[in-house]
């Protein structure tokens, strides 16, 4: 992967950069349930970033200051004075900006490299120094401070105002605490370390590249943050992991940051100066700063696009088949049924369970909870009667027989392609001469199995003509309402003829169904980003 970038860099630029910048992150695809966690916290923090500036009157208050204003909340409820913890002195809001107080490490970032707000307090600037690079108790408790103030029996009784989190950061054995719970971090920053020093390794034996140099992902955060360049891909200045085009914004930076500036950080850190870390990083040249701006929201991102022949052929839901004669006379067309857990079934499914008298007991119950959530009023029903898992009965699809018991089957699994093919509009023996419509043709794993499909095998007309075959994370353009349009395929609707087009920028996207046809009107045509961000027409066509 990285011999392609610096190959597709060559390949654009014509040499190497004399010097490249490297951080090593890595992304992994949370579960839905973590994710919709992550984001009702994100949104509850929204709003309490957006009271804090609104009661401060500073409705441009960096994320420094918003730390500083939670950390201080938390040091006092309602009108109870906000004293520092070691000192016991009280802190106003005017020294929150006025530097007379800093945020401090509980647990030294120089040891644990904990940077989280549950490692994080206020402490007057004096007494963080006298702090340094010690534990709470380590630092206070023989009380050789006691003549400045500092009082170990005093701070005890004060932290007990703090949260739990935090209070057991104070005790005699915290490093052993935090090391048992939180050794996993130290195995995993020793192994992205390891990646850094490999990658820095590799890209030196590349021939035309100069230096190397590994770059902290906190100081690329940093230095994003006070160049307000979050903002370029969301409302507020915070990073979008939602869209692919922060990397070129986190390249931007790390392409722009220097040995000096890493060292300067590197030392102030350190020391524990975290209030003064982001008073070393210069202001961005405001015409560089607004290049990164505009460059950014015109990235296409390049996808490898998956056109891999062998995938789950069949889903794991077994169905039974129901024979005419005893298929239910108010859903004719159900000729499946499966059997689903109650308090999981959908609106349209509770109206498909097959036994009728259950079924108007599960309605009658819904009618009366009107207006309480769906999936409660059935856990409800499901523990009053008993009733756990039930039989409904679903439509037709395209479920197969199985060899040794033939009154089972499965559904497909997901589909490998879809050929797009140009047909005469019309019914057999009255074709609109002059006149075409786009149809797709969709491939299951099944059939491909074997190996690439014969488009010809699915021919759909004698006259019909192949317009293109995609796969999932091809990459397709057309026109609509005027503006250009750059998507991915992410899945295919066999049953009505469309495609689940997703923007290309975006990682995770709401489903958009879009009719074939309807795209043939738009100007449908495959494209293809390559890593030096050139557009080829199809997979392998011409600039």
């Amino acid at each position: 992967q990285m011999r392609r970038v610096v190959n597709g860099l060559v390949e654009r630029f014509g040499s190497a950069p004399v010097e490249i910048h490297v951080e090593m992150t890595r992304d992994l695809k949370l579960p839905k349930k973590m994710r919709e966690e992550i984001e009702k916290q994100q949104a509850k923090n929204q709003r309490q970033n957006d009271r804090i500036k609104a009661e401060h009157n500073m409705p441009d208050m960096s994320a420094l200051d918003l730390k500083k204003v939670k950390l201080w909340e938390e040091l006092g409820k309602g009108d109870l004075p906000r004293r520092c913890v070691f000192t016991g002195r009280t802190i106003s809001a005017a020294q929150l900006f006025n530097g007379e107080v800093e945020i401090e490490h509980l647990l030294p970032f120089s040891r644990t490299l904990d940077d989280s707000m549950s490692n994080l307090t206020l402490a007057m600037r004096w007494a963080n120094r006298l702090k340094g690079n010690d534990s709470p108790h380590e630092a206070f408790a023989d009380d050789r401070r006691a003549e400045q103030g500092i009082v170990w029996a005093e701070i005890l009784q004060r932290v007990e105002g703090l949260p739990n989190n935090k209070r057991w950061r104070f005790g005699a054995n915290a490093f052993d605490r935090y090391l048992k719970d939180h050794g996993f971090i130290a195995r995993q920053l020793t192994d992205t370390a390891y990646m850094a020093r490999a990658a820095t390794s590799y890209l030196h034996a590349l021939d035309g590249v100069g230096q190397v140099v590994p770059n902290p992902g906190r100081l690329t955060a940093l230095v994003r943050g006070k160049w307000h360049l979050n903002g370029i891909l969301a409302d507020d200045n915070k990073k979008s992991r939602e869209d692919h085009r922060h990397h070129a914004v986190d390249a931007a930076v790390i392409g722009l940051i220097d040995r000096g500036l890493l060292t300067q950080v590197s030392r102030l850190t350190a020391r524990g100066a975290d209030d003064r870390v982001h008073l070393a990083v210069p202001d961005l040249d405001p015409a560089l700063n607004q290049a990164i701006r505009d460059r950014v929201p015109e990235i296409i991102v390049s996808y490898k696009p998956d056109h891999g022949l062998q995938g789950a052929m069949f889903n794991e839901t077994a169905y039974g088949f129901i024979a005419e004669n005893r298929r239910d006379p108010d859903l004719p067309h159900h000729g499946l049924v499966t059997r689903k857990a109650l308090a999981q079934l959908s609106v349209k499914e509770c109206s498909a369970i097959r036994d009728p008298n259950l079924r108007k007991a599960v309605a009658e119950h819904l009618a009366a909870a009107m207006g309480q959530k769906h999936d409660k009023v059935l856990a409800d029903f499901s523990r009053i009667h008993g009733v756990r898992r039930v039989r409904i009965l679903i439509a037709d699809q395209t479920v197969r027989p199985v060899p040794s018991a033939p009154y089972k089957g499965y559904a497909l699994g997901s589909y490998a392609c879809c050929d797009i093919w140009r047909v005469p509009k019309g019914q057999a023996g009255g074709w609109q001469a002059g006149q075409f419509k786009w149809q797709g043709v969709f491939w299951s794993y099944v059939e491909t199995g074997a190996g690439a499909p014969d488009k010809a095998a699915k021919k759909p007309h004698p006259a019909a003509k192949f317009i293109m075959r995609l796969f999932k994370n091809d990459m397709v353009a057309f026109t609509e309402q005027g503006q250009e349009r750059i998507m991915r395929v992410a899945g295919f609707s066999t049953t009505d003829n469309r495609l689940d087009l997703k923007p290309q920028e975006l990682t995770d996207a709401p489903r958009r169904y879009v009719s074939i046809n309807a795209l043939a009107l738009m100007g449908l045509r495959q494209i293809h980003a390559t890593s030096a961000g050139q557009i080829l027409k199809g997979p392998g066509g011409n600039l």
